[in-house]
């Protein structure tokens, strides 16, 4: 009988082991700074390691463009650009496994992040931006987080990507549409 009863407790713990499978966060929201962005994000949960991360971001940036008179113009822009990020973090099993946080998301990740960013929306300019082309990102990224203090976290990533640039009929330019495009941040960031 004690076989018996020892045999039943090992299955239900075996049960109760698997049921309480190790996940991301349902949801999670919160600021990041970065060298040259800031951000607002929000990530929920599509399955047990699959987040899709959504981003209202502001990026520092400068641009140069040739006058019509031959000479070149330079200027700064702060564009806001909409970020839409299916992640996939792939460490979490693992940092659980050797007792590391995996609070707010700590894990390896792989990602596709797509973002449009619109020249007719800058936060800060300081020459005419109508030169300034729109464009959409899709960048395959590798990358970081670790949540540190309470609520604190950093993330590394690196992609390499596409840079599809759209000109409007009043931007004449024998320029290319489509172009390589190297991404790399570093952040820190508050969760909410």
């Amino acid at each position: 009988m004690r076989k018996i009863t020892f045999g039943l407790l090992l299955l239900l713990c075996g049960i109760a082991a698997s049921a309480q499978e190790i996940s991301v966060e349902e949801k999670m929201y919160g600021v990041e700074l970065g060298i040259v962005k800031a951000d607002v994000f929000y990530e929920f949960k599509l399955d047990r390691k699959w987040v899709l991360r959504t981003e209202l971001a502001a990026e520092l940036g400068s641009y140069s463009y040739f006058d019509w008179d031959g000479g070149i113009t330079d200027g700064t822009i702060i564009p806001v650009s909409v970020v839409v990020e299916p992640r996939f973090y792939y460490g979490i099993d693992r940092r659980n496994r050797l007792g590391r946080n995996i609070a707010h998301n700590s894990s390896n990740f792989f990602s596709l992040k797509t973002s449009f960013s619109a020249n007719r929306i800058p936060l800060y300019k300081t020459e005419d931006n109508s030169r300034i082309a729109n464009n959409i990102l899709a960048i395959p990224t590798f990358g970081i987080r670790r949540s540190f203090a309470k609520n604190f976290s950093y993330e590394f990533a690196f992609g390499l990507g596409l840079k599809y640039n759209i000109y409007s009929k009043s931007q004449s330019c024998n320029c290319d549409h489509l172009n390589n495009y190297a991404d790399i941040q570093a952040k820190i960031g508050y969760n909410f």
